[in-house]
């Protein structure tokens, strides 16, 4: 999760897109509750444009799976679910 958020540019010096890479997000804290795998972030999402939207939750989301084994994830920023923050934008 940590090289998801970092602000490095690594995924665009490779040639791809990382929908995260406008935002200033830090990982705070993550665990399995039954399949899914809870993860805290802290601090700003700032999508490129609305299209971004879908792109993040799937980032975020996989990863999370990914590294974990979860069957679904679930996202939290600043406290309050990504839909949800997501829904605002």
């Amino acid at each position: 999760m940590a090289q998801l958020l970092a602000p490095d540019g690594t995924a665009s010096r490779a040639g791809l897109y990382n929908a995260l890479s406008g935002s200033a997000l830090r990982y705070v804290s993550g665990y399995l509750d039954g399949t899914t795998a809870v993860v805290n972030l802290s601090g700003s999402l700032r999508p490129g444009g609305v299209c971004d939207n879908p792109r993040i939750e799937t980032q975020l989301a996989q990863t999370a799976v990914a590294a974990t084994g979860a069957s679904q994830a679930a996202i939290y920023i600043d406290g309050n679910a990504l839909a949800d923050v997501l829904s605002l934008r």
